[in-house]
This record gives C-alpha cells, sequence and structure tokens, in this order.
C-alpha cells in the first residue's frame, strides 16, 4: 500500500520536485531523508515543513521509495548531507497523508508537576514540587543540580523519541530498556547503570516517580546498584510524549553543530545525548503557516536583543545576519549571544512553543554580567510564553536578575526555588515559592564571606592603623 505526501518539497532547493511515494513499513512510521537526489542542502529545505512536519533523529529506518516520474527511487542516500535530518511522518489514517493532512507534532505536552527519588547518584530521599513556569535550582558544585536537570529530561526525551516512531502505547517490556537506555546516554556510567545508585555499601535500589499534569502520562520506575541495562517499571503511563524537552548545556552548541550528529551516530564521543539531541533540534525546520506570527512575536524581542537573525545557510552551518551586513560566522560571534541564538532558533522551530519544556544547565557560564541579564530575560520571555523552563545555577547574579524582572516586566509569573546542600544524609533540598524562603541560600551565604574579607583585606578598622 503507498501513501502519497500531499506536500512540494519546495524550489528553494534549486529542483522541481514529483511527490514522494513511500511505502507502509514497520508499523506505520515513515521517514523521509533528505539526499542528494532531492538536491536538499541545509535550511533550504526547510521550507518543506510548512509548520506541520515533524522532526526526528534518535531513531532512524529506510523508507523503500516506488519509483515516480523524474524520482530516484533509492532514497536512502544520506552522504550528501552533513546535518543528517530526516522527517517522520505518521498518522493512522491513510486519507490525512493523501490529503497532506499531516499530524501537528507541535501541540503541547504535560507539564511536569513532581518529581520524587531515593538513592539516585547524591540524592538519598527527595520530593520536590515543580511550578509550571521557573524553576530555579541552586546549589554548589558537586550537590546534583545538573542530576536533577538530566533525570527527568532523560525520561522525558525517550518518552518523545518512542512517540514519534510508534503508534502503540507504552509497554513495561519497552519502556524497561529504553528508559535505560536513554539514562545511560545521558548520564554515561561506565559499566552498567546500577553505578547511577547512591554509593553506599552493600546492595541497594533507586526509584524514581515522576508526576504530571495529566495523570495518565506519570512514570515510575526502579533499579538496583548490579542492574546493567533494564530498569523495572512501576507506573506505566498511558501514552508518550508528544513534543521533545530541549536541554541546554553549560556551553553552546551552534559552532559544532555542522556534522556532529552524523558524527555521533558512527564514532564514539565522549558527549553525552543531550549534546547530539539539542543539535537535531536545532536543525529541525522553522515553522511556517499560523504560528508563524506568534513565532514573530517572541522572536522579536530577542533578535533585539541580539541586533540580528540567527539563520541556517545551505552549507548547514549557522550564522549571525546582522541588519545591513554580510551574514557573521557563529564562532565569530560572542559566546553570550550564541546561548541566545539557541533560545531563538529553538522558538523558531517550535520546539520551545506551547507547553514545551527546556532544561539549562548554568546558563551564566562564560558570559559577563550584562549578558546574564538579556539572557535572564529571555528565559522568562519563553516562560511567559508556556514554556516550562528548570535552571540550574550557582550564579547570584543570575538570581538577583531573576527576582528584578519577576517583580518588574514577569510579575505573576509562576516561579520556585530549589536549594541543595549537603547533610548529614547526603544532599538536603529546601524549596519555595520565594528566595527568601530558601534555606540556606549559600549563594548569598559566600558572597557575605567575601565581602567580610575584602573588607578586612582593604579597609582596616579605625583601631589596627592607631
Amino acid at each position: 500500500m503507498s501513501f502519497r505526501v500531499g506536500f512540494d518539497f519546495g524550489s528553494s532547493s534549486g529542483s522541481d520536485l514529483n511527490p514522494l511515494i513511500l511505502s507502509r513499513f514497520s508499523g506505520g512510521e515513515r521517514h523521509v531523508r533528505e539526499t542528494q537526489e532531492f538536491g536538499c542542502r541545509g535550511a533550504a529545505c526547510g521550507n518543506f515543513g510548512l509548520g506541520r512536519m515533524l522532526f526526528g533523529g534518535e531513531e532512524l529506518y529506510q523508507a523503500e521509495a516506488r519509483s515516480a516520474p523524474g524520482l530516484i527511487p533509492t532514497v536512502h542516500n544520506t552522504n550528501a548531507f552533513s546535518r543528517e535530518p530526516h522527517f517522520l511522518l505518521r498518522d493512522r489514517d491513510e486519507s490525512a497523508y493523501n490529503s497532506g493532512d499531516i499530524v501537528d507534532p507541535t501541540e503541547g505536552g504535560p507539564v511536569l508537576k513532581s518529581l520524587k527519588v531515593k538513592n539516585f547518584t547524591v540524592f538519598r530521599d527527595i520530593d520536590l514540587k515543580f511550578a509550571d513556569g521557573l524553576n530555579v535550582i541552586i546549589g554548589a558544585n558537586g550537590t546534583g543540580k545538573t542530576h536533577l536537570l538530566k533525570l527527568p529530561y532523560a525520561a522525558m526525551a525517550m518518552s518523545a523519541e518512542q512517540g514519534r516512531t510508534r503508534d502503540e502505547p507504552p509497554t513495561k517490556s519497552l519502556l524497561q530498556t529504553r528508559i535505560a537506555e536513554k539514562l545511560s546516554g545521558v548520564f554515561r556510567p561506565e559499566e552498567r547503570l546500577g553505578r547511577l545508585v547512591n554509593r553506599r555499601v552493600g546492595r541497594s535500589k533507586c526509584e524514581i516517580d515522576m508526576g504530571f499534569s495529566q495523570p495518565k502520562t506519570c512514570l515510575a520506575f526502579q533499579f538496583s546498584s548490579l542492574a546493567k541495562s533494564e530498569v523495572s517499571i512501576t507506573k506505566v503511563p498511558a501514552k508518550w510524549r508528544n513534543k521533545p524537552p530541549a536541554f541546554f548545556p553549560t556551553r553552546e552548541l551552534l559552532t559544532i553543530y555542522p556534522g556532529f550528529v552524523p558524527l555521533y551516530e558512527t564514532r564514539h564521543l565522549e558527549f553525552d545525548e543531550t549534546w547530539r539531541d539539542t543539535c537535531i533540534l536545532l536543525g529541525a525546520p522553522a515553522l511556517r503557516g499560523p504560528r508563524e506570527s506568534k513565532v514573530a512575536e517572541l522572536i522579536r524581542p530577542l533578535e533585539k536583543q541580539l541586533g540580528g537573525q540567527v539563520v541556517l545557510d545551505n552549507n548547514g552551518r549557522f550564522y549571525l545576519r546582522l541588519g545591513g551586513a554580510d551574514n557573521m560566522e557563529m564562532p565569530l560571534v560572542a559566546e553570550g549571544w550564541r546561548k541566545l541564538s539557541m533560545l531563538m532558533r529553538l522558538i523558531s522551530t517550535g520546539s520551545l512553543l506551547d507547553k514545551g519544556c527546556l532544561f539549562w544547565d548554568e546558563p551564566e557560564a562564560n558570559l559577563n554580567p550584562s549578558l546574564i541579564r538579556e539572557i535572564a530575560m529571555a528565559i522568562l520571555g519563553v516562560c511567559k510564553a508556556g514554556v516550562q523552563v528548570f535552571v540550574a545555577t550557582h550564579s547570584l547574579f543570575l538570581l538577583r536578575e531573576f527576582e528584578i524582572l519577576l517583580e518588574r516586566e514577569f510579575a505573576g509569573l509562576e516561579r520556585r526555588y530549589f536549594a541543595l546542600h549537603r547533610g548529614e544524609n547526603g544532599i538536603v533540598v529546601s524549596q519555595a515559592d520565594e528566595v527568601e524562603a530558601i534555606e540556606p541560600l549559600l549563594l548569598l551565604d559566600e558572597e557575605l564571606r567575601q565581602s567580610d574579607r575584602f573588607v578586612d583585606q582593604f579597609m582596616p578598622s579605625a583601631e589596627s592603623k592607631s
């Protein structure tokens, strides 16, 4: 049985292409890979999505192309395309493909409401309640801030990946291996998954329970310190997540984007899967159609801060297009602006629209104070647009900027703060809706100690002078 995809591939690639006819395979999923035969290069193919195409990347299949006039039947030659993106078209209704009415993948997903963790890495027993808007995790190095970002990200990303390639709902047997694979890819433990269990004498077990705004999407699992490649599922969600989360590591990724995904898939690299996942999202086509106005509304203030537009050129590289000037290569752009550019790009592709989710690890890293303020404004801007954001930081400057902006331009935005510190039985978490209620706020304590040292060093008391 064949399906005609009702989309024109666009003339911007320099080709006048006939519609592609794909055969049904592997439970009904259809993938289209951009190839040399199609003449598609870089961002030139961004127009054929028209805001209705899902950009996938984690699990590849090869579609068999039936011959059509003017179309070479082999669609899985990927040598010519350095970005190596591909598109997944899925719908249970055959008529949707015949008419071109592809299911919209940019609809929002459930919001993460809670996370219960027992015996996972540095955590013995914590129970976190999240805000629908901004969630700020504060703590010194080694207190597990990044782990609290990566843990829910791994589970949510896994669900979105499986939802793109499967029509059937989640099952225990499938989740047992898929969760373990994603945790291993994101955390990169050596030898076995069980090394993520809190280290102690003897055998132990960790337990994870994630609650979402839609109760049927909640997930819970556990695994022992001896587990190698499977987890035990204690709560099965009724459906897959339909929108992938985004994860920003401490450095920007636009400069390493060209060729990174195919290199990651074919070589062993010492980068965790969040880097690959984010590069895949960065390479997605920009939204077209009814949602373009919403994208423009969100991006306009960011472009004003940046002084230009972020473009993905035909060579698969990102540039900053300044008004009235040539494109500037991303390696020549300040790192703070490159971080802001990543945010703009994911808004333009729809990843950070309509109940999206962003995890950002130390957004202040390598930035001067003026750029930190711009990043804070950008983060709160996407929160205001309905995106749930999780930030891990130990920057008092960033924390203060959030507080200033939340009292002015972003008053009324939901926020939640989490302070991590070491206790006798592991990491202790203090959480509250107001930053003043967090105890202890180690960032403030350290700054006060520094002020005391500065006074003692450079402003000696009158008694010591006499």
